[in-house]
């Protein structure tokens, strides 16, 4: 097997100097490529020397099953590196980055790490699966390396699979659980069934959350649907009118809420639900985020979405807006457009707002940096870690309604704290 390296920067005339700062308005500056990774970021045949330069590890995949994935997460990522160095780089020097392909394979994801650890990279941005990027964060924490893994994992000090040294810029389970429930109690709903993909644990986990809170509320879950991959099965030995009426069976409440995986089945549920008859409103985690794979479908609203950023031009942050909007005009950049992959994005900046802060590149002095965050402003808005919590605390979600052919986002909602 061939797992490929490629060397990524990110080039700018610009001069001036980078204050730690998220340029709001300013747009980075992008050179013809002389190659052209699957991100559509311009690689180059022979980068600066290592001593004027900040090396980066990136292990995610490029290819596999959990490409498409990765992808959106490493371009915003990609994204955010060229802004830096748009700005005149961090610390008086351009970001680089060493994007290995993990290909979708446990031992490459490894394998990879290791090679990225020999090089002594101050951090390493792992894959977006939470089974692929554990033994990223063990084998790096043990040599000293810091990763910040853009989404999975909920990295929580004491959790065996969690190190001194890992940090996610994913939003928690718990988050998105409670802000959907609250949503759905200021809407007025009182019943909801829920529609969970059994297979994932988060995906469990926050319907799990979800029906905690909305009970609190004062609602009621009417009955639980468990999707996954031993259902499929049987709907491809069921005729359709009886896989029909079991799914309008079980969708008859006054509003659906569905909990999937990303690149999960959410988004074929949903598509058999509407062919189904199914009229009920659905309140859906990110998993049917962005647009593209409505196509087809008549009667797509009323579904309600909660994700991390608005693609729709109207989201509070201009970073968001402008990314969104470039990604429209840059043909090289074909991932797919959702919302929760600026998380990406928000890996590099939490990165550059440690560096800034302790003015070092030692894993050890930013991992004590990024606990310290209390309500610090990223790339997207407002974020809090500590030492016993080593997931966002404090991110405001976003609501994007999508009904009557128009998509928008409608709420802006920052969770309360459980207890």
């Amino acid at each position: 097997m061939v797992v490929s390296s490629l060397i990524i920067v990110a080039l700018s005339t610009s001069a001036c100097s980078f204050a730690g700062d998220p340029p709001e308005s300013a747009s980075p500056v992008r050179e013809t490529p002389t190659t052209t990774s699957q991100a559509g970021v311009s690689a180059i045949e022979e980068p600066p020397s290592e001593a004027d330069t900040i090396l980066l590890g990136v292990v995610m995949s490029t290819t596999g099953k959990i490409a498409s994935r990765d992808a959106p997460v490493l371009d915003s990522l990609l994204h955010a590196v060229e802004q830096v160095n748009g700005a005149g780089g961090l610390l008086g020097r351009p970001l680089v980055l060493d994007v290995r392909d993990a290909n979708s394979e446990l031992n490459v994801a490894y394998t990879e790490t290791l090679k990225l650890i020999e090089k002594q990279v101050p951090v390493i941005f792992a894959t977006c699966d939470l089974y692929f990027s554990r033994p990223i964060m063990e084998v790096a924490d043990n040599e000293g390396v810091m990763v910040i893994a853009p989404c999975g994992p909920e990295p929580r000090v004491g959790e065996v699979f969690v190190r001194p040294l890992a940090f996610s810029t994913g939003t928690s389970n718990e988050n998105y659980g409670r802000v959907m429930a609250e949503f759905a109690a200021d809407e007025g709903f009182g019943q909801v069934a829920l529609f969970v993909e059994g297979d994932d644990p988060g995906a469990d986990r926050t319907c799990g959350l979800f029906a905690e809170r909305f009970a609190e509320l004062g609602g009621s879950v009417e009955r639980t649907f468990v999707f996954g991959p031993l259902w499929w099965d049987l709907v491809a030995t069921s005729s359709s009118l009886r896989i029909s009426e079991q799914l309008a069976e079980e969708a008859d409440s006054p509003l659906v809420v569905m909990c999937a995986a990303p690149d999960g089945m959410g988004r074929r549920l949903f598509r058999l639900l509407r062919l189904a008859g199914a009229e009920a409103p659905i309140l859906a985690t990110s998993a049917l985020d962005g647009k593209g794979w409505m196509s087809g479908i008549s009667n797509v609203g009323p579904l309600y979405v909660v994700t991390e950023a608005s693609i729709y031009g109207d989201d509070p942050s201009e970073q968001v807006n402008f990314y969104f909007a470039g990604s429209l005009d840059d043909p090289a950049r074909s991932v797919e457009r959702v919302g929760w992959a600026v998380t990406g994005a928000e890996g590099l900046w939490a990165f550059v707002r440690a560096v800034n802060s302790t003015e070092s590149l030692d894993p050890a002095d930013l991992a004590t940096a990024i606990e310290g965050f209390n309500r610090t402003e990223l790339w997207m808005g407002n974020v809090s870690y500590s030492p016993d919590s080593h997931v966002v605390n404090g991110r405001s979600l976003r609501i994007i309604s999508h009904a009557n052919e128009v998509s928008r986002l409608i709420q802006v909602r920052t969770p309360t704290v459980a207890g």
